[in-house]
């Protein structure tokens, strides 16, 4: 999210510790079920204020899809995609680290 920076949400984020615990509960989506993504996000939403609606509108348009009546559009970067809960219930490399000490050997 650079964009968060070049927005004044870095300073809110390092000063503001409600707003920084807010943010991770905004990161931890990729730690739950995909399958209850989605609504675990409007239920962020619903419990967070104005302050958050940039970072939502973005998040929402790139990683969860934006609702159209009763459903919502693919997203650019589908949840399967980033979303980490069956790497973790798998015991996966959540990262390409591996990757890159093996390219370093």
């Amino acid at each position: 999210m650079e964009n968060a920076t070049a927005n004044g949400f870095k300073e809110t984020y390092e000063n503001d510790v409600v707003f920084a615990d807010n943010i991770h509960k905004i990161l931890a989506l990729a730690f739950i079920e995909t399958t209850i993504v989605a609504n675990a996000f409007e239920l962020l939403c619903t419990n967070l204020d104005d302050n958050y609606q940039q970072i939502l509108d973005y998040i929402e348009g790139n990683y969860i899809g934006r609702r159209r009546g009763r459903i919502r559009r693919q997203a650019p970067y589908p949840i399967d995609f980033w979303g980490m809960m069956e790497r973790v219930k798998n015991n996966m490399h959540r990262s390409n680290n591996n990757v890159e000490g093996w390219y370093r050997e």
